[in-house]
């Protein structure tokens, strides 16, 4: 059995831009587990091979694949699942990714989709999205997150992609 991951990085819709998908893992520091929602999981393998990263990814609506449309999976006593979101509608609210939610039982959401970075709780329902490092839509850079877990609880930290050119 593994050692469960204190540290998580978060990437969605990276769009096949590996350049910033590599920067976005070095912003990060160390971390134990990558999760990807979609938009292009084959940029997760990459990044799983060149890194020597852990990784758990899903497809999205950009992928030509589909058959790992969701992920759940349990880490220090929260159940999570990683999805891309777009079968749930997230570009216009986040009612029926909430009700898949509650219906898998799940303490965690990390989603993408909209680009757009989200952290927020409903009901005691974690809902995060690292938003796109590659096509962002609220802010000129792109946005990657982290997760660490403190105490009995993880916390949330959406960073914005530097680039130093």
């Amino acid at each position: 059995m593994g050692v469960i991951p204190l540290r998580i990085g978060l990437l969605s819709d990276t769009h096949q831009d590996m350049k910033n998908s590599r920067l976005a893992v070095t912003c990060m520091g160390s971390v134990d587990l990558l999760l990807h929602a979609g938009d292009h999981y084959s940029d997760a393998l990459v990044l799983a091979k060149e890194l020597n990263l852990e990784v758990k990814a899903v497809t999205g609506n950009c992928d030509f694949a589909d058959e790992i449309l969701e992920q759940v999976f349990e880490l220090k006593g929260k159940k999570f699942l990683l999805t891309h979101g777009h079968l749930y509608g997230v570009k216009t609210g986040y009612q029926r990714l909430y009700y898949r939610a509650k219906e898998l039982k799940v303490d965690v959401v990390v989603f993408g989709h909209t680009h757009i970075p989200e952290n927020r709780v409903v009901d005691d329902i974690l809902l995060v999205n690292p938003g796109s490092i590659s096509r962002p839509r609220v802010t000129r850079e792109g946005t990657f997150g982290i997760m660490e877990y403190k105490g009995r609880e993880w916390a949330v930290h959406i960073k914005k992609l530097s680039r130093k050119e």
